[in-house]
């Protein structure tokens, strides 16, 4: 419900005050020639949404590989290694 509110005073700031340069939906929108509209808002939505299928996946291969009694693992593979 918050995010369904929420959705046209962002819509409405973005192009107001600026946003991310040729990378939101807003500036696709707005700005994209219409030949090329379509594909750059099918990248912007398919990079935007990977991350929940990727930590299911991870999620299932860690439960499959270290068993359901580890489930820290999950995060520990999907952040990956942290340098100092």
């Amino acid at each position: 419900m918050v995010g369904a509110c929420l959705r046209i005073p962002y819509t409405l700031a973005t192009a107001t005050f600026g946003g991310r340069n040729a990378s939101s939906m807003t500036n696709i929108n707005a700005f994209y020639p219409q030949r090329l509209k379509g594909w750059a808002l099918g990248v912007n939505a398919g990079g935007g949404n990977i991350g929940v299928p990727m930590v299911q996946l991870v999620g299932l291969l860690v439960i499959a590989t270290a068993g359901n009694r580890q489930p820290y693992w999950v995060c520990a593979v999907y952040l990956g290694p942290r340098r100092r």
